[in-house]
């Protein structure tokens, strides 16, 4: 009977406690709940701020190829001093490059009274920048052929001095001779031009190429005292500069 008593004080001890302990689970005790922080909403990309550049470099500017004359200089048709002036840019003019000859001593330029809008200017009357490598190489129009014309001239008078005592005649006739040269095959038509005389008879002279070929002429001068001059003229040409006329002289 004390047995009994003794097992049933032992259930009821542990069902006591069963009552007081807590739950387990089936796989062990549940941990105390604890707050799950909300998590942060993001950030819309639009709102995000790029930060600020720092030592920003600026893009480089375009330049454009261009020329400054250092002096007032001649815009050709083509590269070179052979070729017909087309006009004139001032001593600080500028004009835009558009490309080069092939030796990159002349400038193609935009000229709008030129040809097609352009001309040519020499590089060492100029000071170019922005060129670039890449600068297209224009090819220049045909080189002029010079007109064939006179080159040059000289006159001479034989006797120089007429002496006529007492002005009574007779008188010596005189010789009239010119060299003339020129550049290249051509025909002229050519006189003597006399103080005294006037225009002596005309004639034709034909060169078959460039060189010099002497002509004359023979007159009598009237006998009167005093410095006169004879000249060459020749059709259609200016012989200013050259050395065409000569001067006698009569002492009575």
């Amino acid at each position: 009977m004390k047995k009994r008593r003794s097992t049933f004080l032992l259930l009821a001890a542990v069902l006591i406690l069963a009552c007081t302990c807590p739950a387990i689970g089936a796989t062990g005790a549940n941990p105390p709940a604890t707050a799950t922080p909300e998590a942060a909403s993001p950030t819309p990309a639009a709102a995000i701020e790029a930060p600020s550049p720092t030592n920003t470099v600026a893009a480089p500017t375009a330049c454009t190829a261009q020329l400054s004359a250092n002096s007032s200089v001649f815009v050709r048709k083509g590269p070179g001093t052979e070729y017909d002036d087309i006009g004139s840019l001032n001593t600080g003019q500028i004009a835009a490059i558009a490309g080069k000859n092939s030796e990159g001593t002349w400038w193609y330029i935009v000229y709008p009274s030129g040809p097609g809008g352009h001309g040519w200017v020499s590089g060492s009357v100029t000071t170019a920048t922005c060129v670039s490598g890449s600068l297209a190489v224009i090819v220049p129009p045909p080189t002029p052929v010079p007109p064939t014309v006179v080159t040059g001239v000289s006159v001479s008078v034989d006797p120089t001095e007429i002496h006529v005592a007492g002005c009574m005649g007779p008188i010596q006739l005189s010789t009239v001779t010119a060299t003339i040269e020129v550049n290249g095959p051509i025909k002229i038509k050519y006189h003597f031009d006399t103080d005294q005389n006037g225009a002596l008879p005309t004639h034709t002279l034909n060169f078959n190429e460039a060189g010099a070929k002497d002509v004359s002429e023979t007159f009598l001068p009237p006998v009167a005292a005093g410095t006169y001059k004879v000249k060459l003229v020749i059709d259609g040409m200016n012989l200013g500069g050259m050395d065409f006329q000569a001067k006698y002289k009569i002492f009575c």
